[in-house]
């Protein structure tokens, strides 16, 4: 009996140790509503959500919207984000669904095979946590670990839970731009959007639109 108890006591132990050890990952979706494309990509954006080592950002772009057709869940700054992501890659094209890992690949969101590819790529590439709390006067404080010197920016995105009668996984509803971070150990803080939000995702990456080497979700 005792030996029995002992048994499943490593068990445990290997399993707890075993989801430490998990890579964190980030998963950005560029969606639409409007797009008759996305609503695959919209739902494996929303299992990748319920995974504890993967942070998920929905981030709905406006250049879609046509009358009288309007994503409510559209954002202008989701628009700049894409085109900078293009920017600095030879993936030339905008659309949606796409897909990001960890800042560095960009696939169409459907498609399971290149998620896959990305997944397991991505589970080799370090991508530090960033810790994070919120005060009583609405103040959000991260802590940023000590990383590689080089020129990183740092993003903040408030996000909406939308129930559980939605497809969208976390859409982003409001966006801080951080500013520049070259990698030392710090402590920082912003002020909580003024909007409702449900949580915050802080990301930071090389040279603003590359990989991402560090990253936080907070929810409240």
């Amino acid at each position: 009996m005792i030996r029995n108890i002992f048994v499943i006591a490593l068990i445990l132990i290997a399993s707890a140790s075993s989801a430490k050890s998990q890579p964190l990952i980030v998963v950005e979706l560029f969606t639409s509503s409007v797009c008759p494309a996305c609503p695959p990509a919209d739902r494996k954006l929303l299992e990748l959500s319920q995974k504890e080592n993967i942070i998920t950002l929905g981030c709905h772009v406006s250049y879609m919207n046509s009358p009288p057709a309007f994503d409510k869940l559209s954002q202008e700054f989701c628009d700049i984000r894409q085109h900078g992501y293009v920017g600095l890659t030879e993936e030339k094209r905008i659309y949606t669904p796409q897909m990001i890992v960890n800042g560095k690949h960009l696939f169409i969101g459907s498609n399971d095979a290149k998620l896959e590819s990305a997944l397991k790529s991505a589970e080799n590439e370090s991508v530090q946590l960033i810790q994070m709390e919120v005060k009583n006067d609405g103040v959000i404080y991260f802590s940023l670990p000590s990383t590689e010197y080089g020129s990183y920016r740092l993003w903040a995105f408030g996000y909406k839970n939308q129930g559980e009668t939605s497809v969208y996984a976390r859409p982003a509803i409001s966006y801080n731009n951080l500013g520049a971070w070259q990698g030392f150990a710090t402590t920082q803080s912003f002020q909580k959007p003024d909007v409702p939000i449900d949580g915050i995702i802080i990301i930071a990456q090389e040279n603003g639109y590359e990989g991402i080497i560090a990253a936080g979700e907070l929810k409240f």
